[in-house]
């Protein structure tokens, strides 16, 4: 855990970390306690406002609640009820303390056992920002807030339209010289979905179940350099893809929608294609690779987004402020399925943030379920969304560029 202090206010060095200690230990009861509501009824303790460390505010409890009700959703919707959950916190944490405030930025995460024992387990983690107040003794949780994720179509990075993939190609640079050939496969290529799947199930884990603990931990491909990204997302299913037999289209320019790489001629870094979610849209969803399906929520009864198969893509529009703006801002790869109440529905896996086998019925509860009204405080039950979902199904078989 990574120990900060401001120094005006702060508590002495030989309290700080005691107290940091204590506010931790806290904030993990008030998640384990939340994430009790994914067994479907909310912990006594937490409805009563207080933790074996401390106390909990009104609306910190409010927000909790939200993860109880959408396990209730779930059950009445799918059949899917949730038999074991484990929370746990990151090692490393960040708790600012000032006088008789402080601030704790988390990373909590959860791990889900299922009835439907043909969905496997579940896992997901989250950045929070958990703010608290002293009282006597005691500190109390305040209210509990998503931290910001940034968009992968950050400024700088190239915005396109989320639905028009008529930008013309960027020219290849040439940076002085005569531009390297670029060598294309030129047999059809197969799409290995098995792989894919096999592969975002791999490195999305987020936590790890030991001696009845949770650890929470990222993991990352040590062969790909993750550094270069503000958001890993889509840098993650692209991955995803060259598992499953997408061949590198290398070049020079970040900006030619045919270059799709993890690192450009230079090197230079990810091709935009490779990294930016509304680029890999339009990539994956090109004629030859693969077929954009119809957005969700639809305005009929369009059922596309259920009927993704493992290695297809699904993308998101929900930035900036949680509401869609027509650019595509998130990446999210299928993983797997189940079959429930005569109901198929996919599975996804994805980074930033960490998400392992969900159910996509649950994840889409998430991020559209109401932050729940607090005063002080952002809420953090629901991720309070409007998004709009962008389905690309895959090519089996499909030609190269």
């Amino acid at each position: 855990m990574v120990l900060t202090a401001s120094s005006a206010g702060a508590c002495p060095p030989d309290r700080s970390g005691r107290e940091k200690g204590r506010i931790e230990r806290l904030v993990r009861d008030y998640f384990v306690a939340r994430d009790k509501g994914w067994l479907g009824a909310e912990p006594s303790s937490l409805a009563a406002g207080k933790l074996a460390d401390g106390r909990v505010a009104p609306a910190a409890v409010r927000q909790a609640s939200v993860t109880a009700n959408i396990a209730r959703q779930l059950a009445d919707e799918r059949g899917l009820r949730a038999t074991a959950v484990h929370t746990g916190l990151a090692r490393k944490n960040r708790i600012q303390i000032r006088g008789h405030k402080a601030t704790a930025k988390v990373t909590a995460g959860t791990a889900l056992s299922w009835n439907v024992t043909s969905v496997g387990d579940s896992s997901f983690s989250d950045a929070y920002v958990v703010r608290l107040q002293k009282e006597g003794r005691s500190w109390k949780i305040l209210d509990v807030s998503y931290a910001p994720i940034p968009s992968t179509d950050t400024p700088g990075k190239g915005k396109r339209p989320a639905a028009d993939s008529r930008t013309p190609a960027a020219k290849p640079a040439t940076h002085g010289g005569t531009q390297r050939p670029v060598v294309r496969p030129a047999a059809a290529l197969r799409y290995n979905r098995q792989a894919a799947a096999e592969y975002a199930l791999r490195w999305s884990r987020s936590s790890v179940l030991y001696n009845g603990d949770l650890l929470v931990g990222d993991q990352y491909n040590p062969e790909y350099d993750v550094s270069r990204q503000d958001n890993d997302c889509t840098n993650f299913a692209s991955q995803v893809l060259r598992a499953g037999g997408w061949p590198i289209h290398d070049g020079w320019a970040s900006d030619n929608p045919v270059n799709w790489t993890p690192d450009l001629w230079g090197p230079r870094g990810p091709s935009k294609t490779w990294s930016v979610a509304s680029w890999l849209y339009d990539y994956a969803g090109n004629a030859k690779r693969g077929e954009k399906w119809r957005i969700w929520p639809p305005e009929d009864d369009n059922m596309d987004i259920w009927n993704l198969q493992p290695g297809d893509l699904l993308f998101a529009d929900w930035d900036p402020n949680g509401h869609y703006d027509g650019v595509i801002d998130h990446t999210m790869v299928i993983s797997g399925s189940y079959t429930e109440l005569g109901f198929t529905e996919p599975t996804y896996s994805q980074h930033t943030p960490h998400r392992r086998n969900v159910p996509l019925s649950v994840g889409i509860k998430i991020a559209t379920a109401p932050k729940p009204p607090v005063d002080p405080g952002d809420g953090m039950g629901g991720q309070g969304r409007t998004p709009k979902y962008y389905p690309v199904h895959l090519k089996d078989t499909f030609s190269p560029d």
